[in-house]
This record gives C-alpha cells, structure tokens and sequence, in this order.
C-alpha cells in the first residue's frame, strides 16, 4: 500500500487571502505610488526655480540687543514686560534697496489630484504664475531683438526623473509589499 502525505495548506490559504485583498487595494497602491512620484517631481522642479534678486544688495550694520523681562511688571495683554539691553556687539546683514521680494514663481508650483482615465493614472503639476513659461521656456526682449533663454525647470526635472524612475517604483513597490504582507 502507498504512504500517506499530510499537507498543511493553512498559510498558503492565508496568502491567497492577503493577495485576494490586496488586489482589492491596488488602485490605491497606484494612487499612493502616482503621488510619491509626483512629490517628488514637484520638489525638484521648486529647487530649480530661480528666484528674483531686486534692487541692489548694500551691507547694513546693525546692532545686536538682548531682552530681559522686567520683574513684577506686565503689558496690557498680560504679558511680562522687557528691556532692551544694548550688547555693545554689531553685525553685518546684506539688504536690498528694493522692497520687492523674490521667490512668487517659487511659491507657484503646485500639484493636482491623481485622475484614472482607462488604465492610465495621471497628475498635474503646475505654475499658476502668469508668467511661468516664459521663464521655463524662454522669451524675446522688450526691444525684440533678443533671446532671454529658459530655465527648463521642470523639463530638466522631469528628464531626470525618468532616468530613476524605475529604482524608485520597484523600491516603493517592495516597501509596500513588505507592509502588506508581513
């Protein structure tokens, strides 16, 4: 007569579970793979994003103080009262001559939501400064006879992305197994 085998089919049950789940949930592990992705895009393309210098830069002194509160003394608002302490020590700071300040093209960039359409999932990214492609890609000088050549902010961002970007989905995709199945 034959020899009988027991095979224990338990854990194998339990993954067929857990692969049966995670099917279920693997639109949102696209979702959450689409957005990493495009976080990471977005603070690539923000590093390189120029931003305005106005005015000249002047070195200003100034002096440097030290506050001690006053004991037993309050503000109207309840806070202590303090002193100002002349320290004897000055420093040095760069200032603009100008009150503009730089970095609205910086603060620009923004990100949409992730959008399915047939098997293809997809996100914006951004600049809603009027004047954003004319820096990205360049533009003629007032007078016209000029070239003021572009940034390519996010060309060169999304070229270099693409070079990485399958190291980064296999990394997040064995992080995202590892935590589904334990």
């Amino acid at each position: 007569m034959g020899n009988a085998v027991k095979i224990n089919l338990k854990e194998f049950e339990e993954f067929s579970k857990q692969l049966v789940k995670f099917a279920e949930e693997t639109r949102w592990t696209i979702v959450e793979l689409t957005n990493e992705i495009a976080l990471r895009l977005l603070r690539k393309a923000i590093k390189r994003t120029p931003v305005g210098v106005y005015g000249k830069q002047i070195p200003v002194t100034k002096k440097v103080y030290r506050y001690e509160e006053i004991e037993g003394k309050k503000t109207k608002t309840g806070k202590t009262k303090r002193k100002r302490i002349d320290t004897g020590r000055t420093k040095t700071v760069m200032q603009s001559t100008s009150s503009k300040t730089g970095g609205t093209l910086r603060r620009g960039w923004d990100i949409g939501p992730v959008i399915k359409s047939g098997e293809t999932y997809s996100v914006e990214i951004f600049n809603s400064v009027e004047y954003a492609s004319y820096v990205e890609f360049g533009h003629r000088t007032k007078n016209h006879k000029g070239w003021v050549q572009g940034q390519f902010m996010l060309t060169i961002s999304e070229k270099e992305l693409s070079e990485n970007l399958e190291v980064i989905i296999e990394r997040k995709l064995v992080e995202i197994f590892k935590e589904r199945f334990k």
